[in-house]
C-alpha cells in the first residue's frame, strides 16, 4: 500500500478529489473539514459549498478555453460597448 493509502481519511479524500480532477474542491477540503469538526458547517452545508466552487471554476475554465480557441483578438465585454445614452 502506499502513503495515501495509509494516510487519514481527509489526505485519502483529498488525494481521490484531485485523481477525478476536482482540483478546487480538493484544495479546500482542508479548511472544510475544519470547519464541520468545529461545527462552524453542517456536512451538507459544507459539500454544497465546496461542489458549488468546483462547478463555478469549471465553467470559468470552458468559458477561457472557448475564448482562447474561438481565435478572437482579445476579450470584450459586452458592458463595454452598450450606450444608453440614448435614454436621457
Amino acid at each position: 500500500m502506499g502513503a495515501v493509502a495509509e494516510g487519514s481519511p481527509s489526505i485519502r479524500a483529498q488525494a481521490n478529489l484531485s485523481a477525478l480532477g476536482l482540483h478546487e474542491m480538493a484544495a479546500s477540503l482542508p479548511d472544510y473539514v475544519r470547519m464541520v469538526a468545529a461545527g462552524e458547517r453542517g456536512f451538507a452545508s459544507a459539500l454544497e459549498e465546496m461542489t458549488r466552487v468546483e462547478v463555478a471554476a469549471r465553467e470559468a475554465r470552458i468559458t477561457s478555453q472557448r475564448i482562447r480557441s474561438s481565435g478572437f483578438p482579445y476579450v470584450k465585454c459586452f458592458s463595454q460597448q452598450l450606450n444608453l445614452g440614448f435614454h436621457d
